[in-house]
């Protein structure tokens, strides 16, 4: 029906019983326009003059209720943009307070009343104007329903705004520029609808992911070029945006630089502290029940400033600070090498060989100006650079008479006593007997003077009494007119000796006078003997 406008001119609202429904009453005066609701009560509309509408007087809990759409349009100046506000009138706005809704809201399909889909909260993020004047701090919270059948938008915001400029989703206090949260796995997911290539940021309760959701490569940049690339097999290429072109059969996971340009260096750093160690470990399934052990490693000991070598848990190789190298030959446990480089010198390259009960290592050192052969003990053979071999600790010894031995009896076996010793390397020389210490093949030598020869004796035998076996000199003294004042002989041999065999001199005059004499003469009389092999 048409609608009947009463002019009314005054300060003073008309009654209802002034108006009928579907009338308005206009106020010249004051600007202002009024109508009868469904109720029969009178609602004042408020026309300022900057254009701007108030709903005022006893309006109804709808208040302001639109049909179709709202248009709120600027004032036509420019920069002055169409404002809509929501006006909190408390005078007294603390932290918590609700200060404007804008709600989504509709009816079911059974027409009941309406139901709120989504809103946009304005919260007071603190007391307002506490801190300075004009310090109002505000967060906007955004919520939802779902189809759960459950009310989300009670169970909190799905997305805020801090007053800071934070942006949480999943949280109401959000500590980054961008902060998600969530208790299933939350994810953040960027795809790109042409390809689709798609990228996904994810935690969970103990892992967190970046990754390619789709079959494409993870790019890593800075300074927009990039850096690091692992592509959809897994293969990890640095400074290298085409690993698999270097991976050969594909077996190679990780490359590190590339060949696109000649001078173009690349390298990698492992940084420790000075007391630990640095290392690269290569391992496999030992077959234990699912334990993972290494079996190969390179590490580096920044306390000595080594570089070592292990296969099999063991260390096979070292490279020591002063360019000292050592190899392990056989059995050895880990951290058994010398730590003494200076058994051989420095500047050495040592090779480690264990002894047979695989307790200890021994050092074979090679030098640039020669080559030097040691042991734990110490340096054992030297081949100098003009080829002279030393060996100052191969068994050796020189024995000499230092008293008379005279009347040497007749029909047995004498030991010569050597009472004195010029030299025993290895002290293997006692009680007249030399032992030998390892088995071998051994040069004897035997200097000896005897006085006062006994010519109608039948012979005298000069014996290398060994426990291996003798070796025996016969002479005949007869055919003289009269007794020898003296004789001398110089005998050797190279015996054929086992550990711990034993050799001594001895003499055997057959028949005649128990008369004959070793000489006191330590010049005249020598046992000599050392190891050729």
């Amino acid at each position: 029906m048409a609608t009947t406008i009463v002019t009314k001119y005054g300060s003073d609202a008309p009654a209802a019983s002034d108006l009928v429904r579907g009338e308005l009453a206009v106020d010249t005066e004051n600007g202002r326009l009024y109508t009868e609701n469904s109720s029969g009560a009178v609602v004042e509309i408020g026309l300022n003059p900057e254009g701007n509408v108030d709903v005022t007087g006893t309006v109804t809990a709808d208040g302001l209720t639109v049909d179709g759409a709202a248009i709120i349009k600027s004032a036509g100046v420019n920069n002055t943009p169409a404002d809509l506000s929501l006006w909190h009138t408390d005078v007294s706005i603390v932290s918590g307070d609700d200060l404007a809704v804008i709600s989504a809201e509709g009816s079911d399909s059974g027409g009941s009343a309406p139901y709120q889909g989504a809103k946009i909260l304005f919260e007071a993020a603190a007391n307002w104007d506490t801190g300075s004047s004009n310090y109002y701090p505000t967060n906007i919270n955004f919520f939802t329903q779902d189809n759960s059948g459950t009310d989300t938008i009670a169970a909190g915001p799905r997305m805020v705004i801090s007053s800071a400029g934070n942006v949480g989703i999943g949280t109401s206090s959000p500590s980054e520029l961008l902060h998600v949260s969530g208790a299933s796995s939350p994810a953040i997911r960027v795809t790109a609808t042409n390809t689709p290539v798609s990228v996904s940021m994810q935690a969970d309760d103990a892992t967190g992911f970046v990754s390619t959701v789709t079959n494409h490569p993870l790019v890593f940049r800075t300074n927009n070029a990039e850096r690091m690339r692992i592509d959809s097999a897994g293969r990890l290429g640095i400074s290298n945006s085409s690993a698999v072109n270097y991976t050969g059969s594909g077996s190679n996971s990780l490359v590190l630089g590339n060949a696109s340009s000649a001078t173009g260096s690349h390298g990698m750093t492992i940084v420790a502290g000075n007391q630990a160690t640095s290392s690269i470990a290569f391992s496999d399934h030992a077959g234990d029940g699912g334990t993972t052990d290494y079996r190969g490693l390179f590490q580096y000991v920044h306390a000595d400033d080594s570089l070592r070598v292990f296969t099999a848990s063991g260390e096979r190789f070292r490279i020591m600070s002063g360019g000292d190298a050592r190899f392990t030959l056989g059995a050895d446990a880990v951290g058994s090498f010398q730590d003494d480089v200076g058994e051989v010198g420095s500047g050495t390259f040592c090779l480690q060989v264990a002894n047979s009960a695989q307790s200890a290592l021994k050092p074979l050192g090679f030098r640039a100006e020669d080559i030097r052969f040691a042991t734990s003990g110490g340096e054992r053979m030297r081949i100098t650079s003009a080829g002279e071999v030393t060996k100052p600790y191969q068994p050796a010894f020189s024995a000499t008479v230092n008293a008379a031995q005279n009347n040497l009896a007749i029909e047995t076996d004498v030991t010569i006593v050597w009472g004195a010793e010029t030299f025993d390397v290895g002290s293997n020389f006692a009680s007249n007997t030399f032992t030998a210490p390892v088995t071998g093949k051994y040069q004897l030598n035997l200097l000896l003077r005897l006085n006062n020869i006994d010519t109608a004796a039948n012979y005298y035998i000069i014996s290398f009494f060994s426990s291996n076996n003798n070796y025996r000199f016969i002479y005949d003294p007869g055919g003289g007119s009269g007794d020898l004042n003296y004789w001398a002989t110089s005998l050797s041999v190279l015996a054929d000796m086992d550990a711990s065999d034993t050799v001594y001199i001895t003499v055997n005059q057959g028949s005649g006078t128990a008369q004959t004499d070793v000489d006191l003469g330590n010049t005249y009389s020598r046992f000599s003997g050392y190891l050729v092999a």
